[in-house]
């Protein structure tokens, strides 16, 4: 119990958006053909790109459609409190959740409850957690937040968003192999989350190694958490900043301080001039990894996650995305 109420509170992760440029000031990339197969799709689910936060339509019970943020920062899938209430379900209390912010919610739990995309299961055997997700999270995606499509919907399939095509394509994960050009890279589950082993070329530091963990439901470009900007006391070295609440989690507002950093190495990808934020307080108070990455980066991409064979895969989009704004550049490892 008390391990999966930590779990539930991370859902506040999802919340933390970074209003920021985004990175990459280089040459365009080139367009390469798509090499994800077709062929062992057995879903193809519209999203919408909603001030950075991607959303889904879901049917709870077979009733709706509601929407909810697709967040792999959540270890668990969530409903709103208010959702929960005007279904009628049956709540059972598990305690309080903290998170993004530092303060403490109450947190409850439904059973037996479907939540569908599409006849795809986004909930497991544990349940549904129930939180008050759309007074917290409203004001800072602008719109209404039913609920989180967490880890149990991405753990045992093969998940990929093309963004051009605001798509999200579930695969057969015992068919599907991929054969393309794109940047592959290793990435570890654990606790319900991927976790990406990173280089960030750091103020006064240089190159330092990082674990990220990959965030959907971030827009964010790259937040490093407070015990890694403490450990290496980045705030003193951070010049030309910019301090701003940038999100609201579970735990309430997020605040981080903003500055742009030479770059960030994810496997073969090295993305420039990065706009990062600094966590000083209590807005990412986790030690589990050392930072996130958002939708910020990942958008320019095709990205798969594999979670079966812990794998993600970056594939270059178009030359720009839906905002105009330029791809980050990719041509290989970081120049020298």
């Amino acid at each position: 119990m008390r391990r999966r109420l930590t779990a539930a509170a991370a859902v506040a992760l999802g919340a933390a958006a970074l209003a920021a440029p985004g990175p990459g000031h280089g040459s365009t990339p080139v367009r390469v053909p798509d090499a994800v197969p077709d062929t062992t799709v057995r879903a193809s689910i519209p999203f919408r790109v909603d001030h950075g936060n991607l959303f889904v339509e879901v049917l709870i019970n077979g009733t709706g459609p509601h929407d909810f943020m697709l967040d792999t920062g959540s270890p668990v899938t969530a409903m709103d409190r208010g959702l929960a209430r005007k279904l009628g379900l049956e709540i059972e209390s598990v305690g309080m959740a903290s998170g993004a912010g530092g303060d403490s919610v109450p947190a409850g739990r439904v059973r037996g409850v479907g939540v569908r995309l599409d006849g795809e299961e986004a909930a497991d055997d544990d349940g549904v957690y129930v939180l008050p997700l759309d007074s917290l999270m409203s004001p800072t995606a602008d719109r209404t937040v039913d609920g989180v499509v967490g880890y149990p919907f991405f753990r045992d399939r093969v998940v990929e968003l093309d963004f051009d095509a605001t798509a999200l394509r579930v695969h057969d994960p015992e068919r599907f192999r991929y054969a393309g050009p794109g940047h592959r890279l290793p990435m570890r589950v654990r606790g319900g989350w991927a976790l990406l082993e990173a280089v960030a070329d750091l103020p006064e530091l240089g190159p330092t190694p990082v674990e990220l963990m990959v965030d959907l439901g971030s827009r964010g470009n790259v937040l490093f958490t407070t015990p890694f900007v403490r450990r290496y006391r980045l705030d003193r070295a951070l010049r030309d900043t910019a301090r701003a609440t940038v999100g609201m989690g579970l735990g309430g507002a997020a605040r981080f301080l903003l500055a742009r950093i030479d770059g960030v190495q994810l496997g073969s990808l090295w993305i420039p001039d990065v706009v990062a934020g600094f966590s000083t307080g209590e807005a990412l108070p986790f030690g589990q990894f050392g930072g996130i990455v958002g939708t910020g980066i990942l958008r320019r991409y095709r990205v798969v996650m594999d979670y079966r064979r812990g794998e993600m895969i970056l594939e270059e989009e178009s030359d720009a995305g839906a905002s105009g704004s330029p791809r980050a550049v990719s041509g290989g490892a970081r120049p020298r």
